[in-house]
């Protein structure tokens, strides 16, 4: 080939760069390789090979490339291809070396360029090689873990999401008899996504639908497709539905969904990364519903941010259902409670502890209920105690919900400004009809908190202005006792004071509860709406302002009424720290009625939100 001969490279699809800075052997230029954005072509796990024009490297410095190419667990490629002849070959042993004495000093700079250029082509090489071999090795090590036996996860293992076990239960009934569905025609859905915040059990339930279904199950996180080279994410899509045919029946289950199936962009701002994202996501859409799609896989699939999902993937024959699962209501927080606690030593009966426990954690989680009875058990442990005891469990669910004791970072004169605060937020739900009456007052500094009013979560589903009203009410209920009492509030109050604000405004610009605004809903805040003008935005303060006005002065009266019962309830929250709601008749006296739960009203800004209403 008059002195070339064809050097057989790794292939890389993708736009051509022009390398700088690198002289290959010969003639000192670099042809256009591609580099950057590209990524190897990759079929059946083999490699497309690519010839490359370039100059013959002297035998002697790719003798060992030429051997290490057949231990890369099947990689192909960094051939030299033919040897150079003597004729045309510029080896140190070749025909240039025997004018080496009669050139002089000219000729041994050349020959020492020359070894440089033949030394960094080998270099250039050996990378090239070494980059592959990594990006091979990725591809046959693809995200997904089966399950060929059963998971040994049940139904019953999953609590607090009765509703969403009723709606898989029919996949699993599929999965064991899936031609009673197919003799009328009936189509199970293809993919399952589960919707709901972190720690409910979304996981667990998947988990328990494939031991239920005793079907291989694959396991795959929505992280595990993005991957720094061109296309390896659609590989690996390619590769887990591969699999996953493989099985009579099999189930999908990815994790997270929402880090591969992002809504979609109408400009690919994010360059090449993007792109390539959505060609994973536009593979994942193909295999769940193409035109070669097999019904043997089910896709489940769960996140906490269905909202930034892309709308292809949650149309009907990819997604056909959605499963929303919440935090369990105080019953499954029962049961919860009840298995975790069977597996301790305790001081007193299960049954007697676990509804105290479902009453005194309002919005918990499974996973924070696993978590408090985690705690309780170590704190018993440290204080060399036998058994867990109601204490335990109680201060490990003031841990959890709100962080550690501050003891130290708290005046005495700043402790009683806590103490007159929550008493005022408890006097105004003790005597407001429709307000439960405090399950726990705290005035022990934890975290970011001074102290706090439990007051259980909502039975509610629906919220009137009375209702709402009543709720501002009991924010305001701690400015209000400052002010009576120690002659002014302070910036405790912040936080009730932001969420009676947001509270207000909803009712105004939402719900239409002002009085000069008709039933006009303005939307969310209303100034994201540009058509609001400012005439109207004003009305709406306003009426806003109108609202707080008049529950602060509500709260007034109630506590000018109540003041010596107050001032008892301050003392005695000064002398223990902490008061249950068995000690709140006896210093406040009868109860009007007990009827509703509310939430969390606490200084310094940590609570659960009055009602579970929101903005």
């Amino acid at each position: 080939m008059g002195g070339r001969s064809p050097c057989r490279a790794l292939a890389f699809m993708g736009s051509k760069r022009k390398v700088s800075g690198l002289s290959l052997p010969g003639n000192g230029t670099a042809s256009f390789l591609t580099t950057g954005s590209s990524v190897l072509h990759i079929h059946n796990s083999n490699v497309t090979l690519l010839s490359l024009d370039s100059n013959t490297l002297p035998l002697q410095a790719r003798g060992g490339l030429n051997t290490s190419s057949t231990g890369s667990g099947g990689v192909v490629g960094l051939s030299p291809g033919t040897a150079a002849t003597s004729s045309g070959g510029r080896g140190l042993g070749g025909a240039r070396g025997q004018g080496l004495a009669g050139q002089g000093g000219g000729a041994l700079d050349q020959l020492a360029g020359e070894a440089l250029q033949t030394i960094g082509g080998a270099l250039f090489e050996a990378t090239c090689f070494y980059i592959a071999s990594r990006i091979i090795m990725g591809v046959r090590n693809l995200c997904g873990k089966t399950f060929v036996k059963p998971t040994g996860v049940k139904f019953s293992d999953v609590i607090g999401v009765d509703e969403a076990k009723q709606e898989v239960q029919e996949l699993v009934e599929y999965l064991k008899e899936p031609m009673r569905y197919k003799k009328l025609g009936a189509k199970i859905p293809r993919g399952i996504l589960l919707v709901g915040p972190p720690g409910v059990g979304k996981t667990m339930l998947a988990r328990a639908i494939a031991g239920e279904a005793s079907c291989p199950f694959y396991y795959a996180s929505g992280s595990d497709f993005a991957n720094p080279y061109w296309g390896m994410g659609v590989q690996k899509i390619k590769k887990l539905f591969h699999q996953a045919r493989r099985s009579k029946r099999s189930i999908i289950f990815i994790d997270e969904l929402d880090s591969l199936a992002r809504a979609r962009k109408s400009s690919l701002s994010g360059g090449s990364a993007e792109m390539d994202a959505e060609n994973t996501l536009n593979q994942l859409l193909t295999e769940m519903d193409g035109f070669q799609t097999q019904d043997n896989v089910i896709v489940l699939a769960s996140t906490n941010r269905a909202d930034v999902l892309d709308r292809a993937a949650m149309r009907p024959g990819r997604f056909d259902r959605k499963v929303f699962m919440d935090v369990p209501d105080v019953q499954g927080r029962e049961e919860h409670f009840k298995r975790l606690l069977k597996k301790f030593t305790l001081a007193k009966p299960v049954d007697e502890l676990a509804p105290l426990m479902a009453r005194m954690s309002p919005g918990y989680s499974g996973a924070d209920i696993e978590n408090v009875v985690n705690e309780a058990a170590l704190r018993a442990a440290k204080h060399n105690r036998t058994s867990v005891t109601e204490d335990d469990l109680s201060w490990a669910t003031e841990r959890t919900g709100f962080g550690v004791e501050r003891r130290g970072k708290i005046t005495p004169a700043e402790l009683r400004r806590t103490a007159v605060h929550e008493a005022g937020h408890a006097l105004i739900a003790y005597f407001i009809p429709d307000v439960q009456a405090p399950i726990k007052i705290s005035i022990i500094n934890r975290g970011k908190v001074g102290g706090y009013n439990l007051m259980g979560e909502s039975n509610h589903t629906y919220h009137t202005e009375a209702r709402l009203r009543d709720e501002i009410c009991v924010f305001l209920g701690g400015r209000v006792a400052e002010e009576m009492v120690l002659g002014e509030a302070s910036s405790g109050a912040y936080d009730d004071l932001r969420k009676a604000s947001a509270l207000s405004r909803g009712m105004v610009e939402n719900l239409g509860y002002g009085k000069r605004t008709g039933l006009l809903s303005y939307g969310a805040g209303g100034q994201g709406a540009g058509e609001v003008s400012q005439a109207a935005l004003r009305l709406l303060e306003e009426e806003a302002q109108s609202i707080l006005g008049s529950e602060y002065t509500r709260a007034k009266t109630l506590v000018q009424k109540h003041r010596k019962e107050l001032e008892a309830l301050v003392e005695l929250l000064l002398k223990n720290e902490v008061v249950h709601e068995h000690e709140l008749e006896a210093v406040l006296g009868p109860r009007v009625a007990d009827v509703g739960v509310v939430g969390i009203a606490g200084e310094g800004g940590v609570g659960y939100g009055f009602g579970g209403w929101r903005l």
